[in-house]
C-alpha cells in the first residue's frame, strides 16, 4: 500500500481517535474515498484497530453501502421494486447491462460504471426509476437513462 493511501487511513482513523466502536463510521467513510474495501485495507484497518480482518470483511460484504469489489465512479441503481418491476425496470437493466457490456451488479473495464439493481427505493411515482450516484431519474426510458450515461462520459 502506497503511503498516501495509508496515510488516509491513518487521518480517518485518527479522527475517530482508533476506537473500535466507530469501525462502522470508519468503513462507511474509507468506503467513500476509496470507493471499495479492498482486502488490503480490511487488513490495514485489522491490524491498526485490532479487529479481525474476518469481522471487518463481515460487516462489509454485509451493507449493501460498502462493497470489497471495485466499482465504477459512477454507481446507477436501477429499481426491481414492485411498482419500478412493472413499469419495465428489469427490462431496462437488461439493456444498460447490455449497452455497458457488464453483468448484474457488474462494473465496466474502465471503472467508470457499476449497474446494481436494487430493491425499492421509495420512488415508486417516479417507476421505473434510476439512481445515478446520488440523482434520482425517473419515470424514465431506456433511450433516456442511456443519454444520461452518456453525458457522463
Amino acid at each position: 500500500m502506497d503511503s498516501l493511501k495509508r496515510h488516509r487511513l491513518d487521518d480517518v482513523m485518527g479522527r475517530y481517535k482508533g476506537e473500535k466502536d466507530a469501525l462502522l463510521s470508519i468503513l462507511h467513510e474509507i468506503q467513500g474515498q476509496e470507493n471499495y474495501l479492498s482486502e488490503e485495507i480490511i487488513d490495514y484497518i485489522s491490524e491498526k484497530l485490532s479487529i479481525p480482518a474476518s469481522q471487518i470483511f463481515g460487516i462489509a460484504s454485509y451493507y449493501s453501502a460498502m462493497s470489497t469489489q471495485p466499482r465504477g465512479r459512477h454507481i446507477i441503481k436501477v429499481c426491481d421494486g414492485t411498482s419500478c418491476h412493472l413499469k419495465g425496470g428489469s427490462h431496462l437493466q437488461a439493456r444498460l447491462e447490455r449497452e455497458l457490456k457488464v453483468g448484474e451488479g457488474g462494473t465496466t473495464e474502465d471503472l467508470r460504471f457499476t449497474v446494481e439493481k436494487v430493491r425499492c427505493q421509495g420512488y415508486c411515482h417516479l417507476g421505473p426509476a434510476v439512481k445515478i450516484d446520488d440523482t434520482v431519474h425517473g419515470p424514465i426510458t431506456q433511450e433516456k437513462a442511456l443519454k444520461l450515461i452518456e453525458e457522463q462520459k
